[in-house]
């Protein structure tokens, strides 16, 4: 038998290439809850008045599906369904000041709902296409009238899909910001100081 040393490094005393070798490998152990900001999404839903379908289990997570691995079918979708909310638009401005798509979204809603006497309702599910994609186009937007199922909505119909996709893609510009963020040097980074990890010289986890 014999005993061989190893020497172990933090971050900073790594070489610049091995610093690389870090990165990256930190960046493999991030996880989809590191990305996906449930509580915001499902408080701006709550304004705009979406309620999203949750999943079996105790956690309960909201029916919310994305992909952003660069390929065909990345976005994002949703279930649940969707009815009209007093006031969104003035409570997503407050929420959300700085957010012109969300207030666009808002706005729409509520012409919509207005020019219907506020009774628009729509159930939301995904297609025959959700099983290979993530997009919004996935998304099959049941819309019809609360005070009569038969009553003929005429254009409110398409404003309502459109929309429910809009936030739809607004929840996949989401992702892809937060993925942006937590990949950057920065943000990996101060990960790799605040767990206080350790390398060999190459860069590998110690």
């Amino acid at each position: 038998m014999r005993t061989k040393q190893v020497s172990i490094y933090t971050f900073d005393e790594l070489s610049d290439a091995a610093k690389e070798t870090a990165r990256d490998r930190c960046r493999e152990g991030i996880e989809a809850d590191d990305i996906a900001n449930y509580d915001d999404w499902q408080s701006v839903a709550a304004i705009l008045g979406i309620e999203f379908d949750t999943g079996g289990g105790t956690r309960r997570v909201p029916s919310i599906y994305w992909s952003a691995s660069c390929r065909q079918g990345d976005g994002a979708s949703f279930e649940g369904v969707y009815r009209y909310a007093k006031g969104a638009s003035a409570k997503i401005r407050r929420y959300a000041p700085e957010d012109t798509e969300l207030h666009r979204i808002a706005d729409t809603l509520q012409a919509a709902q207005k020019a219907r006497f506020y009774s628009l309702r729509a159930h939301i599910s995904r297609g025959y296409l959700s099983n290979f994609y993530r997009h919004s186009g996935t998304m099959s937007v049941d819309v019809f009238d609360a005070r009569d199922d038969y009553r003929d909505i005429g254009e409110a119909e398409a404003v309502i899909q459109d929309e429910m996709r809009a936030f739809a893609d607004w929840i996949y510009g989401q992702v892809l910001a937060q993925t942006k963020y937590l990949n950057s040097d920065e943000s990996v980074e101060e990960s790799i100081h605040a767990n206080e990890y350790e390398f060999y010289e190459a860069g590998s986890c110690a």
